[in-house]
């Protein structure tokens, strides 16, 4: 690794495109595979979920509801888009407990990383699914019934059928999941399951033969509360599959990086653009003793998953500071940005010339230029894109340019990023503790 391009790439590469859910097999007994359920006489029928009949499938269809999905509110029926049918939670029972099958532990293990770890979990079953021949469910992103909901968990069982796969798309990766496939070399009754984040698309391929059998969870966070939380997988959980980032490859890259005397020698910023999307950002109201809005981006560094959270778990274990902060391109001559720390509403705000000055006074934001662009002087604040922007957590507001004849109203957007404080040569930490110490003192974390 030789050149300063090279110690990029590697911290690029090891920013590692983490698969946004996680899959497991978990183990059956007869009482936690019993399903009892209501026909549409109100009669009532049992079927164990391990080992259903072809008579008892059909049944269960019979008794089941068109499938239906969430817009605006309301639960929607639309044939070409979802082919399925369906229980409510009121009209089924089982006995199958997530946390006895450790399957919560596997999502807090695989899902929830760095300060995400130790939060609370709760689990609400949403609905049954029954997919017969003919069945499909088109791709799309789940509409979270609450915004505490961070993913979906759907269980599959053993009940014989052909296609039917779970297609998951995120960050321009394809992943398939083939619970038919994963069950068929399962020596025990067994159940398959697949966590996934909120904001992944996805979607169920054409059942060509048989019935795929589902139950769909979501996965909120709790309240928070002091608890000693417990990551060991017991015997129930027979197989997680799964996509563990190296956290001490990524360590040792940004070390490595650091100790670039070429790389930002003045000090100034690494950006990385997030791969994942959070609740919306809304500026915060003023407190009346502040002239200034309190910031809601700290609120995001709590919520970060996958490759964003891991990031910045390394990022504090080297003592770099980072934050979450508004990204704008300016609209000078020379090309630069505007870093600004506070999401603000600048809808009643007035600006007589460019917006960047005004924005600069309103919010502390500050300009910075691209660390190899041609405007790029001995004075200017410099930020190294290490991963590139992205456009899932977007801000937008207004202002108000001023002008004699009549006001206009002017839109201004930009991109949510991390923000790592680099200082200068010598003196890269920014916490108190250089990287080379800090690297030594911690060079792995078990997930």
């Amino acid at each position: 690794m030789n050149t300063t391009q090279d110690k990029i790439d590697a911290v690029r590469g090891a920013v590692v495109k983490r698969p946004p859910f996680c899959s497991g097999v978990v183990n059956l007994d007869n009482n936690s595979s019993k399903l009892f359920y209501e026909r549409q006489d109100k009669t009532a029928g049992l079927l164990s979920l391990t080992s259903a009949t072809t008579a008892q499938l059909e049944d269960l269809n019979r008794a089941c509801l068109p499938a239906t999905f969430q817009l605006d509110g309301r639960d929607v029926y639309h044939g070409p888009y979802i082919k399925a049918r369906k229980l409510g939670v009121d009209h089924f029972a089982t006995k199958i407990d997530l946390h006895a099958l450790d399957i919560v532990k596997m999502v807090r293990k695989e899902l929830l990383e760095g300060p995400n770890q130790n939060k609370p979990i709760e689990v609400e079953l949403y609905e049954l699914n029954i997919y017969d021949a003919g069945s499909f469910l088109k791709v799309h992103k789940d509409t979270p019934r609450s915004e505490k909901v961070f993913a979906s968990l759907v269980i599959s069982f053993p009940t014989p059928h052909q296609g039917g796969n779970l297609i998951l798309r995120h960050d321009g990766e394809e992943y398939s999941f083939d619970p038919s496939n994963i069950l068929s070399k399962a020596a025990t009754p067994s159940a398959a399951c697949v966590a996934f984040y909120s904001d992944v698309e996805h979607e169920i391929a054409p059942i060509t033969s048989g019935y795929r059998l589902t139950l769909t969870y979501d996965l909120l966070y709790g309240e928070e509360k002091e608890e000693n939380i417990d990551l060991s997988l017991g015997s129930s959980l027979a197989m997680v599959t799964r996509s563990i980032p190296e956290v001490s490859l990524l360590q040792a890259a940004i070390v490595n990086l650091l100790q670039d005397d070429h790389v930002l020698p003045d000090g100034g910023c690494f950006g990385f653009g997030f791969r994942y999307t959070y609740p919306a950002f809304t500026p915060q109201e003023t407190d009346d003793d502040s002239d200034s809005p309190r910031s809601s981006l700290k609120d995001v560094l709590n919520q970060l998953r996958g490759s964003d959270a891991l990031l910045k778990q390394v990022c504090d274990t080297l003592s770099l500071s980072v934050t979450a902060q508004v990204v704008i391109d300016t609209e000078r001559d020379e090309p630069s940005l505007m870093l600004i720390p506070d999401l603000v509403d600048l809808s009643e705000s007035q600006v007589e010339s460019g917006w960047e000055e005004a924005v600069s006074d309103w919010t502390g934001g500050r300009e910075v230029v691209d660390w190899e662009s041609e405007s790029a002087g001995d004075f200017n604040e410099k930020i190294m894109w290490v991963t590139p922007r992205t456009a899932f957590p977007t801000f937008r507001t207004t202002y108000i340019i001023a002008d004699y004849k009549r006001p206009i109203v002017a839109g201004l957007q930009g991109d949510i990023c991390l923000v790592v404080k680099v200082g200068p040569v010598g003196r890269r930490e920014t916490a108190g503790l250089s990287a080379s110490t800090s690297s030594s003192r911690a060079t792995s974390v078990d997930f």
